[in-house]
C-alpha cells in the first residue's frame, strides 16, 4: 500500500467515525490523522497488553483513581 492510499484510509475512517468534521489541510493533517493515528495506536497497544497478560509477562491493576495501569508481572 502506498503511502498516499494509507493515509486516504485513515483520513476516511476519521470521517466515517466524525461525519460532521471539516478542517483545513493543516487541520487535517495536525488533528484528524494524528488522532486516528492515536486511536488506532492505541487498539494496538490494548492488544498487546492482552498478549503479554496471558502469557503470564504483565499484570493489570486498578490504581486509586479507578484507571488501569500494567506492570511486569514477578514471577517466583
Amino acid at each position: 500500500m502506498t503511502d498516499i492510499t494509507e493515509v486516504a484510509e485513515q483520513i476516511l475512517r476519521y470521517l466515517e467515525a466524525n461525519p460532521k468534521a471539516s478542517d483545513t489541510l493543516e487541520g487535517v493533517a495536525k488533528w484528524w490523522l494524528m488522532r486516528q493515528r492515536l486511536t488506532e495506536s492505541m487498539e494496538l497497544v490494548r492488544e498487546a497488553l492482552q498478549v503479554l497478560e496471558d502469557k503470564g509477562l504483565v499484570v493489570e491493576r486498578r490504581n486509586v483513581d479507578g484507571g488501569l495501569v500494567y506492570m511486569v508481572a514477578h514471577r517466583e
